[in-house]
Protein backbone atom coordinates (compact mmCIF):
# COMPACT_ATOMS: atom_id res chain seq x y z
CA UNK A 1 0.00 0.00 0.00
CA UNK A 2 1.62 3.52 -0.93
CA UNK A 3 1.76 5.83 2.12
CA UNK A 4 0.04 9.28 1.86
CA UNK A 5 1.90 12.28 1.51
CA UNK A 6 1.72 14.50 4.20
CA UNK A 7 1.71 18.51 4.71
CA UNK A 8 2.83 19.83 7.96
CA UNK A 9 1.62 23.41 8.12
CA UNK A 10 3.80 25.64 11.33
CA UNK A 11 1.97 28.74 12.30
CA UNK A 12 3.78 31.73 14.10
CA UNK A 13 4.43 34.86 15.16
CA UNK A 14 7.57 36.28 17.11
CA UNK A 15 8.13 32.96 17.55
CA UNK A 16 12.49 33.47 16.76
CA UNK A 17 13.29 32.39 20.20
CA UNK A 18 11.52 28.41 19.38
CA UNK A 19 11.38 28.30 15.90
CA UNK A 20 14.57 26.46 14.88
CA UNK A 21 14.03 23.24 17.07
CA UNK A 22 10.18 23.02 15.14
CA UNK A 23 11.94 23.68 11.66
CA UNK A 24 15.38 20.84 12.29
CA UNK A 25 12.77 18.78 13.44
CA UNK A 26 10.67 18.85 10.14
CA UNK A 27 14.22 18.96 8.19
CA UNK A 28 15.39 15.65 10.09
CA UNK A 29 11.95 13.44 9.18
CA UNK A 30 12.71 10.13 7.16
CA UNK A 31 9.29 10.38 5.62
CA UNK A 32 9.33 12.95 2.70
CA UNK A 33 7.02 16.23 3.76
CA UNK A 34 5.17 19.51 2.34
CA UNK A 35 6.16 21.81 4.89
CA UNK A 36 4.20 25.05 5.20
CA UNK A 37 4.94 27.99 7.57
CA UNK A 38 2.53 30.79 7.69
CA UNK A 39 3.84 33.72 9.59
CA UNK A 40 1.71 36.62 10.82
CA UNK A 41 4.12 39.53 9.93
CA UNK A 42 6.70 39.01 12.90
CA UNK A 43 8.34 41.92 14.39
CA UNK A 44 11.57 40.07 14.80
CA UNK A 45 13.71 37.62 13.04
CA UNK A 46 11.36 34.90 12.93
CA UNK A 47 11.11 34.69 9.22
CA UNK A 48 14.70 35.63 8.33
CA UNK A 49 15.35 32.23 10.41
CA UNK A 50 12.94 30.16 8.95
CA UNK A 51 14.77 31.30 5.69
CA UNK A 52 18.19 30.24 6.19
CA UNK A 53 17.03 27.10 7.99
CA UNK A 54 14.96 26.24 4.90
CA UNK A 55 17.46 27.17 2.51
CA UNK A 56 19.64 24.47 2.61
CA UNK A 57 16.77 21.34 3.32
CA UNK A 58 15.47 19.62 0.04
CA UNK A 59 12.22 19.91 1.65
CA UNK A 60 9.45 21.62 -0.61
CA UNK A 61 8.53 24.58 1.38
CA UNK A 62 6.64 27.72 1.14
CA UNK A 63 6.76 30.60 3.37
CA UNK A 64 3.30 32.76 3.66
CA UNK A 65 4.23 35.93 6.22
CA UNK A 66 1.53 38.65 6.28
CA UNK A 67 -0.93 39.83 8.70
CA UNK A 68 -3.92 37.72 10.07
CA UNK A 69 -7.36 36.92 11.77
CA UNK A 70 -5.41 35.12 14.45
CA UNK A 71 -3.95 31.43 14.91
CA UNK A 72 -6.67 29.51 13.19
CA UNK A 73 -6.99 32.25 10.77
CA UNK A 74 -2.92 31.14 10.30
CA UNK A 75 -4.00 27.79 9.77
CA UNK A 76 -6.85 27.78 7.37
CA UNK A 77 -3.87 29.57 5.02
CA UNK A 78 -1.74 26.96 5.69
CA UNK A 79 -3.75 24.28 5.05
CA UNK A 80 -5.41 26.04 1.87
CA UNK A 81 -2.16 26.27 0.74
CA UNK A 82 -1.37 22.38 0.91
CA UNK A 83 -1.22 19.77 -1.71
CA UNK A 84 -0.44 16.79 0.61
CA UNK A 85 -2.97 13.76 1.49
CA UNK A 86 -2.65 13.90 4.90
CA UNK A 87 -1.99 17.78 6.91
CA UNK A 88 -1.13 18.13 10.21
CA UNK A 89 -0.12 21.23 12.52
CA UNK A 90 2.85 21.81 14.30
CA UNK A 91 2.91 24.72 16.33
CA UNK A 92 6.49 27.09 16.24
CA UNK A 93 7.33 26.19 19.76
CA UNK A 94 6.78 22.16 19.44
CA UNK A 95 8.92 19.53 17.86
CA UNK A 96 8.70 15.95 16.76
CA UNK A 97 9.58 13.25 19.09
CA UNK A 98 11.51 11.95 16.66
CA UNK A 99 12.78 11.56 13.16
CA UNK A 100 10.23 8.63 12.37
CA UNK A 101 7.77 10.54 13.57
CA UNK A 102 6.21 11.65 9.94
CA UNK A 103 6.84 8.03 9.17
CA UNK A 104 5.28 6.39 11.70
CA UNK A 105 1.47 8.58 10.64
CA UNK A 106 2.06 7.96 7.47
CA UNK A 107 1.89 4.13 8.02
CA UNK A 108 -0.37 3.98 9.99
CA UNK A 109 -3.12 5.27 7.57
CA UNK A 110 -5.22 2.59 5.50
CA UNK A 111 -7.67 3.42 2.83
CA UNK A 112 -11.10 3.24 5.17
CA UNK A 113 -8.75 5.76 7.90
CA UNK A 114 -9.51 9.40 7.63
CA UNK A 115 -7.42 10.40 10.62
CA UNK A 116 -4.45 9.30 13.09
CA UNK A 117 -4.00 10.66 16.20
CA UNK A 118 -0.83 10.07 18.15
CA UNK A 119 -0.14 10.73 21.96
CA UNK A 120 1.75 14.27 22.43
CA UNK A 121 4.35 14.86 25.76
CA UNK A 122 4.36 18.22 27.37
CA UNK A 123 7.63 19.67 29.05
CA UNK A 124 9.57 22.51 30.32
CA UNK A 125 11.15 25.23 28.34
CA UNK A 126 14.30 23.22 27.91
CA UNK A 127 12.32 20.21 26.30
CA UNK A 128 13.49 18.08 29.09
CA UNK A 129 11.81 17.28 31.57
CA UNK A 130 8.40 15.95 30.96
CA UNK A 131 5.66 17.65 33.10
CA UNK A 132 2.48 15.94 30.92
CA UNK A 133 1.58 12.68 28.95
CA UNK A 134 -1.27 13.56 26.84
CA UNK A 135 -2.36 10.33 25.15
CA UNK A 136 -5.54 9.80 23.12
CA UNK A 137 -5.32 5.76 24.24
CA UNK A 138 -8.50 6.02 26.39
CA UNK A 139 -10.40 8.97 23.69
CA UNK A 140 -13.65 8.17 22.10
CA UNK A 141 -15.38 10.90 20.25
CA UNK A 142 -18.36 11.09 23.06
CA UNK A 143 -15.67 12.48 25.13
CA UNK A 144 -15.72 15.70 23.31
CA UNK A 145 -19.26 16.64 24.91
CA UNK A 146 -16.99 17.09 27.94
CA UNK A 147 -15.14 19.01 26.91
CA UNK A 148 -12.20 16.32 26.42
CA UNK A 149 -10.01 16.09 23.33
CA UNK A 150 -7.39 14.24 21.63
CA UNK A 151 -4.02 15.90 21.33
CA UNK A 152 -3.96 18.61 18.94
CA UNK A 153 -0.49 18.15 17.97
CA UNK A 154 -0.89 14.34 17.57
CA UNK A 155 -4.00 14.58 15.35
CA UNK A 156 -3.66 13.74 11.28
CA UNK A 157 -6.41 13.85 8.78
CA UNK A 158 -6.78 13.38 5.19
CA UNK A 159 -6.80 17.35 3.09
CA UNK A 160 -10.05 16.65 1.46
CA UNK A 161 -12.07 16.27 5.01
CA UNK A 162 -10.91 20.34 5.41
CA UNK A 163 -12.52 20.97 1.79
CA UNK A 164 -15.70 18.85 2.22
CA UNK A 165 -16.35 19.67 6.36
CA UNK A 166 -14.62 22.95 6.84
CA UNK A 167 -11.55 24.03 8.25
CA UNK A 168 -10.79 26.24 10.97
CA UNK A 169 -12.95 28.81 12.32
CA UNK A 170 -11.23 31.94 12.74
CA UNK A 171 -13.62 33.90 15.00
CA UNK A 172 -12.63 31.08 18.03
CA UNK A 173 -9.63 32.24 20.42
CA UNK A 174 -8.98 29.43 21.75
CA UNK A 175 -11.06 26.76 21.23
CA UNK A 176 -10.86 26.69 16.84
CA UNK A 177 -9.06 23.01 16.95
CA UNK A 178 -11.40 21.88 19.62
CA UNK A 179 -14.47 22.74 17.53
CA UNK A 180 -12.82 21.37 14.15
CA UNK A 181 -12.05 17.87 15.76
CA UNK A 182 -15.56 17.84 17.12
CA UNK A 183 -17.14 18.23 13.65
CA UNK A 184 -14.81 15.82 12.44
CA UNK A 185 -14.97 12.74 14.89
CA UNK A 186 -18.37 13.45 16.34
CA UNK A 187 -20.97 15.27 13.95
CA UNK A 188 -19.65 13.54 10.79
CA UNK A 189 -17.81 10.22 12.47
CA UNK A 190 -14.91 10.24 10.59
CA UNK A 191 -13.28 6.95 10.99
CA UNK A 192 -10.06 7.63 12.81
CA UNK A 193 -7.25 5.13 14.27
CA UNK A 194 -5.25 5.76 17.15
CA UNK A 195 -1.56 5.34 16.93
CA UNK A 196 0.54 4.05 20.25
CA UNK A 197 3.25 6.45 19.52
CA UNK A 198 4.62 10.08 21.05
CA UNK A 199 4.59 11.99 17.92
CA UNK A 200 5.58 15.30 19.44
CA UNK A 201 7.43 16.83 22.21
CA UNK A 202 5.14 20.36 23.12
CA UNK A 203 7.06 23.32 25.67
CA UNK A 204 3.86 24.23 28.17
CA UNK A 205 2.80 27.48 28.64
CA UNK A 206 0.24 27.47 25.47
CA UNK A 207 -2.57 30.01 24.88
CA UNK A 208 -5.35 28.73 26.71
CA UNK A 209 -3.05 27.79 29.91
CA UNK A 210 -1.26 30.71 30.88
CA UNK A 211 -3.71 32.08 33.22
CA UNK A 212 -6.97 31.22 34.97
CA UNK A 213 -8.57 33.99 32.70
CA UNK A 214 -7.58 31.87 29.50
CA UNK A 215 -9.14 28.86 30.75
CA UNK A 216 -12.56 30.13 31.18
CA UNK A 217 -12.42 31.93 27.56
CA UNK A 218 -11.45 28.48 26.74
CA UNK A 219 -14.03 26.72 28.38
CA UNK A 220 -16.58 29.65 27.37
CA UNK A 221 -15.51 28.59 23.61
CA UNK A 222 -15.41 24.88 24.26
CA UNK A 223 -19.37 25.08 25.22
CA UNK A 224 -19.99 26.96 22.28
CA UNK A 225 -18.47 24.98 19.77
CA UNK A 226 -20.59 21.95 21.38
CA UNK A 227 -24.02 24.37 21.06
CA UNK A 228 -23.02 25.31 17.75
CA UNK A 229 -22.52 21.85 16.51
CA UNK A 230 -26.15 20.60 18.34
CA UNK A 231 -24.22 19.27 21.21
CA UNK A 232 -25.30 21.79 24.02
CA UNK A 233 -23.48 20.92 27.48
CA UNK A 234 -23.02 22.96 30.75
CA UNK A 235 -20.23 24.14 32.75
CA UNK A 236 -20.89 21.24 35.02
CA UNK A 237 -20.17 18.79 32.74
CA UNK A 238 -16.92 20.76 30.81
CA UNK A 239 -15.07 20.86 34.11
CA UNK A 240 -15.66 17.23 35.38
CA UNK A 241 -12.70 16.59 32.81
CA UNK A 242 -10.43 18.17 35.21
CA UNK A 243 -9.57 14.75 37.33
CA UNK A 244 -9.01 13.05 34.39
CA UNK A 245 -6.25 15.87 32.85
CA UNK A 246 -4.80 15.99 36.48
CA UNK A 247 -3.94 12.42 35.90
CA UNK A 248 -2.15 13.09 32.48
CA UNK A 249 0.39 14.99 35.09
CA UNK A 250 1.38 12.00 37.20
CA UNK A 251 1.19 9.50 34.78
CA UNK A 252 4.54 8.25 33.05
CA UNK A 253 5.21 8.09 29.14
CA UNK A 254 6.34 4.44 28.37
CA UNK A 255 10.06 4.55 27.93
CA UNK A 256 10.12 8.14 29.46
CA UNK A 257 11.88 9.49 32.62
CA UNK A 258 10.39 12.14 34.28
Amino acid sequence: MNKPSVSIVTVCFNSEATIRDTVRSVMNQTHPVEYIVVDGASQDGTVDVVRELLSQSTLNYQIISERDRGMYDAMRKGIAASHGDVVAILNADDRFESNESVEKVASAFAPDIDVVIGDVIITDQDFGKVLRYYSASAFRPEDLTRGIMPPHAGFYARRHLFEKLGSYTPDYRYAGDFELILRFLLKARVKFRYLPEILVRMRTGGLSNRSLRHRFNLTKEVLRALKENGYPSSWLLVLSKIPGKLFQYFRRPPGQAR
